[in-house]
């Protein structure tokens, strides 16, 4: 092991793919996975956060006097009398009155129930009815809030550490890294195995730290398990673990002193509040740990390590012989005859400038559709050519058998056009998402039910309309996706800035979100790590989420997808009208500080 020869491999590798390396491990320190100091400078705010504060006094009132379901119960009627209250207040109004009217009928106590909250003490005074215990009623409350954030890190979190490694390992030999490789795993239907492995790694690694030294000598035991699993994520967990384990025999502090070189680097990034973790440091360590995994495993191999065989991507570490590929990609030449061009490129007029511009089809007609068959063949002889070419991994060589693998991940088109009815569909779907994950986030910081956003249906426009426009006004931007990252960020800091300055102008200086305190915000309308995140989703929803959403909406039938179109539009806009003179206002909505804490809660939490 020639560490400095290692090094310059690293730096080629770099030199490569720095700005999807540097996106992979920006993703990461987002989600919570590695490279938190890379955020310390971007996520730094003046006042802690209010959900930790939240936390703090429920959990305490709960474990010390646990009167968590009264506190619970008479929070959730509070505000139902206040709903209510304001309900019958806005229902003396003219329009109100004609149109709007929420006192009465099913759909009425629907959206009441919602907007309050109310549906929540329901449930609990059901299940302690059920259970006869206030702590049972709130436990399965709490319980299923944790479930939630346990399912997305091992999900998510865990898993995106095999995400990065693959990323990275493909990187070292190959010159393109197309963004479906982030979706690999999901490609050959190994999530579930490889969330699993993470998981055990991560469990062991807990009980390990409560010993001495266990701790800090497991860290190198298990260090070469996410490269495993990025090589053959079927390997079963335990086995992968053990495969670490052996493979770092007598190497463990040899991978001691490797950290130790990187002290330069670690205090650049503390001086710099993570800055050159970020934009170089991060990307650098890992490319390195890439190559010391590549001599690792091709010292296992050549001494018959046990089950080094389950090592069996070669191609990931060397290319492929032309005649093995050739043969692999034998229907290539085929399809590299067939005429794909477009076929509507010699109409004139505002369909086709549409088409180009915005990437929208105004019409679902044959030439669309003819369309979209030439541009998804267009896409995978592009992508199969960089495979046979040798500049892209060769999926069709992967170890793996295809039929355990997931064509519809394979052959993602992104380069797509868009109906109006997928758009107006996927604007409400987004807008839902948004509106779903701001619930949930506040219901679990501050134990309530708040309905985020200035409407009150279950829906926030600016997400749909900040998901829409980079669709749309940023078409000409998706095949490159560092330009499509920097002008979503540039686009959602516009969208959110200008939306903030109308809601306040309109009503009276009240704000529905505030950055003041987070680092780089302009105004408290906008900052810098809301519009990384926002830029990170726009990058996610154009190459993965918003194709994969189209193929499903394109198989409803057109008649049906006018129709849901025309519903949901009809009601977004009755509830734009109604929120227009009686906008959404309240606790966790307008209003930031945290309600008191009960009153018989004592010392710490009280405070």
């Amino acid at each position: 092991m020639n560490r400095q020869t290692m090094k310059s491999l690293a730096f080629d590798a770099i030199k490569k793919h720095y700005y999807i390396y540097i996106l992979a491990c920006l993703i990461a320190a987002f989600l919570g996975t590695e490279f938190l100091s890379s955020t310390t400078l971007i996520t730094s705010h003046i006042t802690p956060p209010k959900g930790e504060e939240a936390i703090s006094y429920y959990s305490s009132a709960f474990l010390s006097n646990g009167n968590m379901y009264d506190y619970l119960i008479k929070d959730y009627n509070k505000r139902k009398i206040k709903q209510e209250q304001k309900i019958k207040n806005s229902d003396n109004s003219k329009i109100s009155t004609q149109i709007f009217s929420r006192k009465d009928g099913v759909f009425a106590a629907a959206i009441n129930g919602i907007t309050s909250g109310s549906f929540l003490s329901q449930f609990l005074m059901s299940v302690r009815s059920m259970t006869g215990s206030d702590n049972i009623a709130v436990f399965i409350l709490v319980f299923f809030s944790m479930m939630c954030l346990f399912l997305f890190w091992f999900y998510i979190k865990n898993v995106f550490q095999v995400v990065i490694r693959r990323l990275f390992l493909e990187g070292r030999t190959y010159d393109k890294l197309p963004f479906q490789r982030y979706l690999f795993i999901i490609w050959i239907k190994k999530w579930n195995q490889a969330a699993l492995t993470m998981f055990l790694t991560s469990l062991y690694k807990t009980l390990w730290s409560f010993t001495i030294v266990g701790g800090f000598i497991k860290h190198y035991s298990y260090l070469m398990v996410p490269y495993i699993v990025a090589e053959n994520p079927s390997i079963p967990a335990n086995k992968a673990i053990t495969m670490s384990r052996n493979m770092m025999k007598g190497q463990k502090f040899r991978f001691f002193i490797n950290d130790c070189t990187f002290i330069g680097w670690f205090f650049l990034g503390a001086i710099t509040f993570g800055i050159s973790d970020a934009i170089f440091t991060n990307a650098y360590r890992t490319c390195y740990f890439a190559e010391c995994y590549a001599f690792l495993r091709e010292k296992a191999k050549a001494g018959n390590l046990t089950d080094s065989e389950l090592l069996n991507d070669t191609y990931l570490f060397q290319y492929a012989d032309d005649e093995l590929l050739q043969n692999a990609y034998s229907d290539i030449h085929e399809l590299s005859k067939e005429d794909l061009s477009d076929p509507a490129k010699s109409y004139t007029g505002i369909v086709p400038f549409v088409a180009k511009w915005f990437g929208i089809s105004l019409f679902q007609h044959e030439i669309e559709d003819e369309f979209e068959k030439r541009q998804a063949k267009k896409f995978l002889l592009e992508k199969y050519q960089a495979e046979l070419n040798h500049k892209a991994y060769p999926n069709r060589l992967y170890p793996l058998p295809s039929r355990h693998s997931n064509p519809l991940i394979e052959t993602i088109n992104y380069m797509r056009r868009y109906t109006i009815s997928s758009i107006v569909l996927m604007f409400f779907i987004f807008s839902g998402i948004g509106w779903l994950w701001e619930v949930c986030f506040h219901l679990v910081c501050d134990a309530k039910f708040v309905n985020r956003g200035v409407l009150h249906g279950p829906w926030l426009p600016i997400y749909g309309v900040g998901s829409i426009l980079i669709l749309i006004l940023l078409n000409r931007f998706r095949s490159s996706p560092i330009s499509q990252f920097v002008s979503a960020t540039v686009l959602c800091g516009v969208v959110e800035y200008f939306t903030a300055v109308y809601l306040e102008y309109t009503n009276g200086g009240t704000r529905w979100w505030d950055y003041t305190g987070y680092f780089l915000n302009i105004n408290g309308r906008i900052c810098a790590e809301g519009l990384m995140l926002f830029a990170i989703g726009g990058c996610a929803t154009v190459y993965f989420i918003a194709p994969l959403l189209d193929n499903a909406l394109r198989k409803i039938k057109p008649s049906i997808a006018t129709t849901i179109c025309v519903i949901l539009i009809s009601v977004f806009i009755a509830d734009l009208i109604y929120s227009h003179n009686v906008p959404n206002k309240g606790k966790g909505i307008t209003d930031y500080t945290i309600t008191a804490p009960p009153s018989n809660v004592k010392g710490d939490a009280a405070k």
